[in-house]
């Protein structure tokens, strides 16, 4: 169906033997076609199967970010695989070496992934304690430094007394004539605390020692960081107090709540206590080094491989993601005593490969093969798969974002193609400025590989929608004539000559006779006095015939929809309805609109009647044609007629969609309130057709079952194939009985059933019906946006080049223009063009554009009640994983 429906989906019922469960599943999952149905969702997850193997995955793979965010802190290099088919591969010629069994694999990896990471978990304490200490050095060093400005020069071993180097000091009287009160003996505390207690610190000192204490605080020359290059907001303090037992004792518990660091001022040899810590802090840091480099070299050889250009890391951890969603997806299974049993979704287009690989498995004497079966009745819905490409996924995620379409729902991302780059450009039509879009829509599209590399992989995956966008912004600013607010005169000239008055000035411009301008509008339109208001009329007719037009395709999608889905109901009552009154108003209004453009009003101007006032007299006065204006359609009496006549062909339509539906169904289903609560039974036990078809059902479900109890028998000795006894026979029995009576369907949660309630129905339709009346008026006025952005855009634009070129630098000197004033305002004519124009108001129009398509068109069709196809793919789970990562 390509991209207008979904893919069509069949559900099929698997039985994959536990002996090989991993090698049956590890080999679907390179299929990328099977999205398995959970199972188990009602289960708590602990209790599932592969429960531990999911928990061990994780853990492993917490080891590998711990030995990849140490290779990044050690400027280790990581190189990623190709891509994830050229690993698939690699790892498939791996298998094929291995002497082992391949569901072994996972465990040699883990067991070396644990051994590493132990390793490197040691090496990293090391390095932290040997950081930590290198940090108490240097913080004990700068303390002593930072002292020594408050304690005095007597600590430093020279000469000068203790109240000249205070004066000196610049630290104030008050520390002078502390230490300088005869005998009273002075003590020093210093040491670090974090910069965000300063204030609550020197609040406790002063109480505890009621003001015989002084703190002083210095801040760190250098900021302290710790090894994972986290800063340490510290500073130093120094308190200066008088010398007392009880005085020391309770500062030193003050400062250990703190959880700081308190060092020891020596009495003496200041000088030489700080040449001792130099001498330890470059031994320190030259340990440091070594050791660094040591565990640097071993990560270095962890991550080379034999016969591989990538990192042993990274393939390791893909390796154990492809092996953690294999867990997962048997998750999903129900568990037998021998065998797994699920449910999968698969595209018919993929159906061949899927069957072609399990026939290979069936030829295959060493391992079991899966049985699958398809089930052709059932209520669950499917899920919804588009086949996308690099073109056509960013336009599919617009749609997706709002709402995944229901399976075999008309596609609105189809139309987004189009309509959303050209309604954007109908917004931001500017030569000049989409032109800059374009631009860098065709380099990411011809250099996406450079932009990846360089961290734009984000406008990569989007780069054929920026393209369109530029592309069409560029096309309607030719449309418009509009380059920076400037109108371009091509070679061509102009089709409008001057006509001037007996002093020489212009006061009109004549049409040259056959002459058409060759793109857009001719430019002597912006030198006009009425530039501005025709402009606006002339985008706020375009914006509605746009909005007109795009929601009358929704509307025909809608009808689609019911022919597809079969519901006779919907299309007559529903979709006619609809598309008539949608036409006999707004269509009606469009009509006159293209009228009134190719009426030749020369010299009649004041006869043209007004779009607005001629709708407004089709309701209050049945389509009087108001006094003084011309009829544009026909006459006056016919355009009368057929005014009042559509009112009325709409004003009918409303009780049609309202009424018919509800009454439609009770008339149908007139006791459908009453068996309800009975669901699937109560339909089965009404309709033969229904138990004919389960009764099918079950005769093929009975000769899967036979086909399977060969499948368990298959290697088992003859004489006991024949007649198993005991444990085995039960085990056996256990199989075929869950297999062949056990449905599976039971465990999945089916779609919701409609009521069937004639009051809720009614309800329902009402609100339908009064949204989509209210809808037309309402949505047909949202579209007026179209022509809102493009003006404000235009006269942005304007603005910015009248106030800082036009108007400034190029008519300085007399209208000569000055170099000097372009080279100063060009500048900030650029920065108001690229974060104004470029990026605030193209964000602008984007959000704008979502809103017409997401509100105004799908609201007339679209459901988007659905969910993704999610195929068991090792490609799109390394892909994800990644792109979560980065």
């Amino acid at each position: 169906m390509g991209i207008f429906r979904s893919e069509d989906m069949s559900l099929y019922e698997i039985s994959v033997p536990k002996d090989n469960a991993w090698e049956i599943m590890n080999t679907l999952g390179n299929l990328n076609a099977l999205h398995f149905v959970d199972l188990n969702s009602t289960e708590q997850p602990f209790a599932l199967t592969y429960a531990n193997w999911v928990k061990r995955c994780d853990d492993t793979l917490r080891r590998i970010q711990s030995i990849k965010a140490e290779c990044k802190r050690l400027n280790v290099p990581l190189r990623k695989p190709k891509d994830s088919k050229t690993f698939l591969s690699n790892l498939d010629a791996i298998y094929r070496s291995r002497k082992r069994s391949n569901s072994l694999y996972f465990e040699e990896i883990e067991d070396k992934i644990t051994t590493k990471e132990n390793f490197i978990a040691q090496q990293i304490d090391l390095l932290k304690r040997m950081h930590d200490d290198l940090n108490q050095l240097i913080q004990y060093k700068t303390v002593l430094s930072k002292s020594a400005s408050v304690i005095g020069g007597s600590r430093l071993g020279g000469d000068q007394s203790l109240s000249v180097s205070m004066s000196s000091n610049g630290e104030g009287d008050v520390h002078e004539s502390l230490v300088n009160i005869g005998e009273i003996s002075i003590g020093h505390i210093a040491g670090t605390i974090l910069k965000e207690e300063q204030d609550r610190f020197n609040r406790l000192i002063f109480r505890a020692t009621r003001g015989n204490a002084i703190v002083c605080f210095k801040e760190f020359t250098k900021p302290i960081v710790n090894y994972f290059g986290v800063e340490q907001m510290k500073t130093v303090y120094v308190i200066v107090f008088q010398e007392g037992e009880s005085i020391r004792e309770r500062i030193c518990k003050i400062c250990d709540s703190f959880l700081g660091d308190r060092y020891e001022i020596p009495e003496s040899g200041f000088t030489d206590k700080l040449h001792d810590l130099e001498t330890k802090i470059r031994d320190a840091r030259k340990i440091l080094a070594n050791t660094r480099e040591e565990t640097r070299k071993f990560l270095v050889m962890t991550n080379e491989m034999e016969n591989e250009d990538s990192s042993a890391v990274i393939v390791y951890e893909w390796f154990i993601i492809k092996e953690r969603s294999i867990f997962i997806t048997l998750n999903k299974l129900k568990t037998g005593d021998r065998l797994f049993f699920g449910l999968y979704w698969i595209p018919n287009t993929k159906l061949r490969i899927v069957n072609d690989e399990i026939y290979k498995m069936k030829e295959n004497r060493n391992m079991h093969a899966p049985q699958i079966v398809r089930r052709e009745i059932h209520e669950l819905e499917p899920p919804t798969y588009f086949y996308l490409n690099d073109f056509t996924e960013p336009f599919q995620e617009i749609t997706d974002t709002y709402g995944v379409p229901s399976y075999k729902e008309v596609n609105s991302g189809m139309f987004n193609l189009v309509t959303f780059p050209f309604l954007y450009g109908v917004m931001f039509g500017d030569i000049g400025h989409g032109g800059l879009l374009l631009m860098l829509g065709a380099a990411l599209v011809m250099f996406p590989a450079t932009f990846s590399n360089i961290g734009l992989g984000v406008m990569v995956r989007v780069r054929y929608l920026l393209f369109l966008l530029g592309f069409f912004s560029f096309f309607i600013g030719w449309c418009y004539n509009d380059f920076m607010s400037i109108p371009v005169d091509l070679p061509h000239g102009s089709c409008y000559q001057n006509v001037t008055n007996e002093h020489g000035q212009v006061e009109a411009f004549e049409l040259k006779d056959d002459c058409v301008y060759p793109i857009g509008f001719d430019p002597k339109w912006y030198l006009g006095t009425n530039t501005l208001t025709f402009f606006n009329s002339m985008k706020m007719k375009l914006s509605v015939i746009l909005g007109v037009a795009q929601m009358s395709l929704g509307i025909l999608m809608k009808g689609f929809n019911s022919i597809h889905f079969g519901r006779p109901i919907e299309f007559v009552f529903e979709f006619i309805p609809q598309i008539i009154l949608i036409s006999a108003l707004f269509g009606y209004m469009d009509y006159l609109i293209i009228m009134k453009w190719l009426t030749d009003w020369t010299g009649n101007t004041a006869r043209a009647p007004g779009i607005i006032s001629t709708m407004i007299g089709m309701f209050l006065k049945f389509g009087e044609i108001p006094e003084g204006t011309d009829a544009l359609v026909i006459s006056a009496e016919y355009q009368q007629w057929l005014s009042t006549t559509l009112l009325l062909v709409a004003l009918t339509c409303v009780p049609a969609m309202l009424l018919v539906k509800p009454l439609w169904h009770l008339y149908t289903h007139p006791n459908e309130g009453a068996h309800s609560e009975h669901g699937d039974q109560a339909l089965l036990e009404g309709n033969d057709n229904n138990a004919i078809e389960m009764s099918d059902i079950q005769h093929q479900r009975k000769d899967n079952a036979e086909e399977r109890e060969l499948l368990i028998n298959k290697d088992a000795d003859p004489a006991q194939a024949a007649a198993p006894k005991g444990r085995a026979a039960r085990a056996h029995k256990g199989d075929v009985f869950e297999s062949s009576q056990v449905d599976l369907l039971q465990f999945v949660e089916s779609g919701s059933h409609e009521s069937h309630e004639f009051s809720e129905i009614f309800i329902h339709q009402l609100i339908e019906t009064i949204e989509f009346v209210l809808g037309t008026v309402s949505n047909t006025a949202s579209y007026l946006r179209l022509w809102a952005l493009s003006l404000a855009h235009s006269q942005l634009a304007e603005v910015f080049y009248e106030k800082l070129l036009g108007g400034i630098a190029f008519e300085a000197n007399g209208g000569r223009g000055s170099g000097f004033l372009l080279f100063l305002l060009f500048p900030a004519f650029f920065s108001f063009t690229f974060f104004v124009l470029m990026c605030m108001d193209s964000m602008e129009c984007f959000l704008h554009c979502l809103r017409l398509h997401w509100v105004e068109f799908q609201n007339k069709f679209y459901k988007g009640n659905g969910y993704r196809f999610a195929p068991f793919s090792y490609e799109k789970t390394i892909t994800t994983y990644h792109e979560a990562q980065e």
